[in-house]
């Protein structure tokens, strides 16, 4: 998290994330990612186009993976119809990443 002043930025700096991945050496089994189609809470889900965002960074991940070495069976997405980046979210979706991650 940025902090300025007495507020504080919680948004992810896309750029640097996957600027950051493609230069990291990675030593991964398998990996799951998650994100809803409404990620920023916008009116209009999923048809406002700031909602797409989010959703494109996932792919662009996973094509810096798979460009790592990863095989298709080693990555998981898990995309949510309108969720929200929330608690709540990432609730609905944990039980399906642990069987993914953990599973045989």
């Amino acid at each position: 998290k940025q902090t300025t002043g007495d507020t504080q930025d919680d948004s992810v700096d896309e750029d640097r994330v996957l600027r950051d991945a493609r230069i990291t050496e990675m030593h991964l089994d398998r990996v799951c990612l998650g994100v809803g189609t409404n990620e920023l809470g916008l009116d209009g889900c999923p048809e406002h186009p700031g909602n797409t965002e989010a959703v494109n960074g996932v792919y662009k991940l996973v094509r810096i993976l798979k460009d790592h070495g990863m095989e298709e069976s080693q990555v998981r997405v898990a995309i949510t119809e309108c969720a929200q980046h929330s608690e709540s979210a990432w609730a609905e979706r944990l039980p399906g990443a642990i069987r993914f991650l953990f599973g045989p």
